[in-house]
């Protein structure tokens, strides 16, 4: 009986998390979206002109640090998130996990100088999208 009731509490809880993940799951500065909500998952992404090649392109053009593109050696993945606007803007930078201060201030000045993105889509329509980005330098 215990066991039973252990797991439709297990089942249900699992269920209204799947529910979570359809919703808006970010809070963010109304000034930086204009009140509106975020969302992580789209039926169509966020995608930098040109795909992730030309990310990757952008990041060796833009940074004074070597970029991996390639599985090297000494090569490090510093992870953060952006907000891409329903105008295709970059916005509200963090980094999640970081490598040390000069890189992680290094992809932020990166960051901020990214041109316009394809908006992501929901439902047809253009919403904001949290997405989460790594970016690879080679560690001397």
């Amino acid at each position: 009986m215990c066991r039973a009731v252990l797991l439709l509490v297990v089942l249900t809880l699992g269920l209204m998390e799947l529910k979570a993940q359809e919703s808006v799951i970010v809070e963010v500065n109304p000034s930086e979206t204009s009140k509106s909500k975020v969302f992580v998952n789209v039926e169509q992404k966020p995608e930098f002109q040109g795909g992730r090649k030309a990310l990757t392109e952008f990041y060796k053009k833009t940074s004074s640090f070597p970029i991996c593109d390639k599985k090297e050696d000494n090569c490090k993945n510093l992870y953060y998130q952006i907000i891409i606007d329903t105008l295709g803007n970059v916005g509200s930078f963090k980094i999640i996990k970081g490598i040390n201060k000069k890189l992680d201030k290094e992809t932020e000045q990166i960051v901020n100088q990214m041109p316009k993105w394809i908006p992501g889509k929901k439902g047809g329509k253009k919403v904001n999208v949290l997405v989460t980005l790594s970016v690879k330098y080679k560690l001397e």
